[in-house]
């Protein structure tokens, strides 16, 4: 069903456009994916997208369409995590192997807006902000600026301290702390959405400067992940976001057309690295 729309709307526009006597030019494919995929094993997810993607680029071709950019908003988990499948939630990282591949641009993630149904999906507030991000970043992209921000750099890592640089971010910005109170210290502890991956590996500091986040732990560490929690917020009274958390964004913002009082922020995307 979904493909068959793909490829009808398509051969609309086409005919339409020859009709009026016009030319397509190439656009945005735009991917926004809630928690269909959370089962999906590593690797699958991003399988299934690059079929696609051979499939609808086959497609346009015989159109004779122009190929559109691709731009994804990054899972960001259900308000519950919990009760899935080991491994479940993977479809998160593969969205970022994607990105860094160069498969598509990472526009913004979605756990950074507010939720209305205490699940998944945007409120029309986050609905609005989120928009128009993906508006912001597609003109930066189009204007030949670099938009995606990608996994960190290991700068080192040594008697229980680990340093992350984030290198993808542009010469015009800087890691920002969001205002704590921003989950009104629910389901986020002191370390801005960082979790240490190992036996007993328990985080006693984070340092942000810069580009640079500084994590000092204790225990074994075999891995690092941000905005990636396994938990339960569903209980918590009003709750308004998923179970994926994090505090960090760039310094560049840009103020809402659509909500005067609201800027538009680039949010770090969750990720897992192995150390």
């Amino acid at each position: 069903t979904v493909w068959d729309s793909f490829t009808f709307w398509h051969e609309q526009a086409m005919a339409q456009a020859a009709l009026a006597g016009r030319e397509v030019v190439a656009g945005w494919h735009v991917f926004n994916h809630g928690g269909a995929g959370k089962k999906m094993l590593p690797g699958e997810y991003a399988a299934e997208w690059l079929s696609l993607q051979r499939d609808s680029e086959a497609f346009w071709t015989s159109l004779g369409m122009p190929q559109p950019r691709y731009i994804v908003t990054q899972t960001g988990g259900e308000a519950d995590t919990t009760n899935d499948s080991p491994g479940s939630w993977s479809v998160v990282d593969d969205q970022l192997d994607l990105v860094e591949a160069g498969c598509a641009v990472l526009g913004t993630c979605d756990y950074w807006y507010p939720i209305w149904d205490n699940q998944v999906h945007w409120d029309a507030h986050g609905t609005a902000l989120a928009g128009e991000t993906l508006a912001w970043a597609m003109a930066e992209v189009e204007a030949g600026r670099r938009w995606s921000i990608l996994r960190p750099r290991v700068v080192s890592h040594a008697g229980g301290v680990l340093v992350l640089s984030f290198d993808s971010l542009r010469e015009d910005e800087k890691l920002e702390v969001e205002n704590p109170g921003k989950y009104s210290g629910e389901g986020i502890d002191a370390f801005l959405g960082f979790q240490m991956v190992g036996s007993g590996a328990t985080i006693a500091a984070v340092d942000v400067t810069g580009r640079r986040v500084s994590i000092s732990y204790s225990g074994a560490a075999t891995g690092v992940k941000y905005a990636r929690q396994i938990q339960d917020v569903s209980g918590y009274p009003g709750n308004k976001f998923t179970a994926h958390r994090g505090l960090l964004r760039t310094s560049l913002r840009k103020r809402s057309k659509f909500l005067s009082d609201e800027w538009l922020v680039r949010a770090i995307p969750s990720f897992t690295m192995e150390l």
